[in-house]
């Protein structure tokens, strides 16, 4: 094992979905992002969050929190090809509620 990322929260699900490592900060390196659609945020459990983490030193780059009560947020995580123009690749996060 390379590298171990823990969840926000005990049974957070972190990394139930995650998509093909692509580089979204542009080091020529594929980056990790991955989802835990239950996270305790606002006394609810499963607002869900989701987050992406540097492949080449592990640090986190950027992590979202679901903003709807029992939406899954991050139930969904797909780093895609660059759609916003700037040369980097993107990421999808969604939420099934």
């Amino acid at each position: 094992m390379a590298r171990r990322i823990a969840g926000p929260v005990p049974k957070g699900e972190l990394g139930f979905r995650f998509g093909e490592p692509l580089d979204v900060d542009g080091d020529g390196h594929a980056d990790i992002a991955a989802g835990a659609r239950f996270k305790l945020q606002q006394k609810v459990l499963q607002n869900g969050s989701a987050a992406v983490w540097s492949g080449a030193t592990g640090a986190l780059i950027r992590a979202w929190d679901g903003e709807w009560r029992e939406g899954l947020f991050g139930h969904w995580v797909m780093p895609v090809p660059d759609i916003s123009g700037d040369g980097l690749a993107d990421l999808v996060i969604a939420a099934p509620h």
